[in-house]
């Protein structure tokens, strides 16, 4: 019988091995970096007077059950802009995917309509402290005075 104990250094009690099963190489690991940069960004819902800005397009982020209640707060919270009509869905080079076109509200946030559809077809999430906001508050939509939608209004300058 031949001798192991060369291997030794790779086993441990029941004989497993401990080596790492995968080691990505620099270049490896350069294109992952390429790949998530080149990753889609989309506008985040935002607090009025803070700067705007983006998240990565990363499908399927959230649950089947998230994205639901997520859709379902994102659709019916106020509306500050609706149009009739839908545009192209930024997530599509496709000119039949569409999105509906509004500005809603929550009285602390504001997000583009279209944000309803990405959830609940692509499960997309919207951003952390966005999701800790509405996760905070249950999914539930906090009422909001007339005085604040138009304070909202005024800051983007939408007609009211």
């Amino acid at each position: 019988m031949p001798e192991l104990p060369k291997h030794r250094d790779r086993l441990v009690d029941g004989g497993e091995d401990q080596r790492p099963r995968f080691s990505p190489s620099h270049a490896q690991l350069q294109h992952v970096e390429i790949h998530v940069s080149d990753m889609k960004q989309i506008p985040a819902p935002f607090k009025p007077n803070e700067p705007s800005r983006t998240v990565p397009a990363e499908l399927n982020r959230l649950s089947v059950e998230v994205s639901e209640r997520l859709a379902e707060y994102l659709e019916t919270a106020e509306d500050l802009v609706l149009a009739p009509g839908t545009r192209q869905s930024p997530l599509s080079d496709n000119p039949d995917h569409r999105v509906r076109v509004g500005v809603m509200t929550d009285g602390e946030w504001v997000w583009d309509l279209a944000w309803a559809d990405l959830v609940r077809e692509s499960r997309i999430s919207p951003g952390g402290d966005f999701m800790d906001h509405v996760e905070g508050l249950d999914y539930l939509l906090p009422e909001i005075s007339e005085d604040r939608i138009m304070e909202i209004c005024e800051v983007l300058d939408i007609p009211y």
